[in-house]
């Protein structure tokens, strides 16, 4: 009896122990199986929002760029930025007007380079390498006519053009603008720039077009418009059916550049065709023809 017993509980005690190491090997087993995938679905997600990130980093929004806050090193608030001086025949963004009054004091506008202002995205705003001191030491921004550059202290902006009106304008007020084409046929209004900051340049002004229940948004290159002082328009020397088969751009994340290739003002390597210094309506590519075959006639005879 005896015997039989110690068999018996021999028996139990392996079947036990083989029972246990199945189980803690089936423990051990599934997070070998199903932690690396997880790990590197994580890092995949991770690499792409970096990836995306880097690659929309340098694109802005001006109308989001207005309203952001400025400080400076140390992180104290400097202001507001209230508008942006663009000149769009050049393709630049002349500098930033900054609002350095309090909540409970009337505003002073004071431009600001570009190239002083680094993106925060901690804190939603700008950091600029300028002091409260120097700021309260420029000279204020006019109401109208805004200069081609700001005049701030020494030793923090040279003195620009302080009386020259110049193709500087506005943000705020070119938003909306009306926008026409070759032919004198409206294209869209200007809906919005799409700025690179280091640079200080308009990547492409985003025009709405289509209509209300058809709107799209579409870039087109800066250098490519020209303003008609008579109308306060802008004309671009784009026809209506390329504005209808360019790319339409998505509402968020605005790519590093348009292909400028889709307008054929623009050669290939996206460089614009020299432009008169006053507009002109472009040559279609029959009445160039015909212009080459009048010039080569006196020859052929």
């Amino acid at each position: 009896m005896s015997k039989m017993n110690g068999k018996l509980l021999t028996t139990l005690v392996v079947g036990c122990c083989t029972a246990t190491g199945v189980a803690y090997a089936q423990m051990g087993q599934e997070p070998v199986e199903t932690q690396p995938e997880a790990q590197h679905s994580e890092v995949q997600q991770s690499t792409e929002m970096q990836q995306a990130q880097m690659q929309h980093s340098g694109i802005k929004k001006a109308s989001e760029v207005m309203g952001k806050t400025v400080r400076d090193d140390q992180g104290q608030e400097l202001g507001q930025i209230e508008d942006l001086a663009i000149d769009v025949q050049k393709g630049e963004l002349a500098y930033v007007a900054l609002s350095t009054g309090g909540t409970f004091e009337a505003g002073r506008l004071v431009g600001v380079p570009v190239d002083k202002l680094q993106a925060d995205p901690q804190q939603d705003g700008f950091t600029a390498s300028i002091s409260s001191q120097e700021l309260e030491q420029a000279q204020e921004l006019p109401e109208d006519n805004w200069p081609a550059q700001p005049t701030l202290t020494a030793g923090v902006s040279q003195p620009g053009a302080t009386t020259a009106e110049g193709d500087i304008k506005r943000a705020s007020e070119l938003m909306g603008t009306t926008v026409k084409g070759s032919q004198n046929e409206e294209l869209g209004e200007i809906d919005d720039f799409a700025l690179d900051m280091q640079q200080g340049k308009l990547a492409y002004v985003v025009l709405s077009t289509g209509g209300m229940f058809q709107e799209k948004l579409v870039g087109v290159p800066a250098t490519a418009l020209q303003s008609d002082p008579q109308t306060e328009e802008y004309v671009a020397n784009i026809s209506q059916q390329e504005i209808e088969q360019a790319s339409e751009l998505p509402e968020d994340n605005w790519p590093q550049q348009i292909d400028r290739s889709e307008f054929a003002a623009f050669e290939e390597g996206g460089q614009a065709t020299e432009q008169p210094s006053e507009w002109q309506e472009p040559q279609t590519e029959s009445e160039w023809q015909q212009e080459q075959q009048q010039e080569q006639q006196p020859q052929d005879y």
